[in-house]
């Protein structure tokens, strides 16, 4: 067995044998601090954790108000593994609109004011459409142009905040 001296903290090998059930004295070797050193208790069996039970599909093939963006045929052929990676570029979409958003608020106030959005802010869409299309698979892409009905979204949420 392995024990650690409470003192210095050295790694002591000990026979298991020179450890009685009911403790032994030691001495480290290093600093001579004496202490006891007891054989450690068997532990009886842990029962498995329950295992999670798997995920349920979602009950609807993509989020409500993206259903009507979709033909029913594209409908059709939508998996739940692609229902859901699919909810997944949807927020990684948002996310990028929010720190626009976060990082340039008055900006991008005015510039929705004045119609120049995406004369000011072409090139942070650029960006985060760059890193939306490094983390979202192509499948998805394919099927639907996710990135853009969220800037849409965005602005659209935007000119009813502002009252326009």
């Amino acid at each position: 067995m392995v024990v650690l001296c409470p003192k210095c903290k050295t790694k002591l090998k000990l026979d298991d044998d020179r450890v009685a059930e009911s403790g032994t004295k030691f001495k480290c070797p290093k600093c001579t601090t004496a202490f006891i050193v007891k054989k450690p208790t068997p532990q009886p069996p842990q029962p498995e954790p329950p295992q999670p039970e798997p995920p349920q599909p979602p009950g609807e093939p993509v989020a409500p108000e993206a259903q009507e963006r979709i033909s029913p045929e594209a409908q059709e052929q939508i998996t739940p593994e692609m229902a859901e990676a699919m909810e997944k570029a949807r927020r990684l979409a948002r996310t990028i609109m929010s720190d626009i958003w976060l990082y340039n608020s008055k900006k991008v106030e005015n510039s929705i004011r004045n119609d120049t959005f995406f004369n000011e802010f072409g090139d942070d869409i650029k960006e985060g459409l760059k890193l939306y299309n490094s983390r979202v698979s192509e499948a998805v892409r394919a099927a639907r142009d996710i990135y853009r009905e969220s800037v849409e979204d965005f602005l659209r949420q935007k000119r009813l905040d502002l009252g326009l």
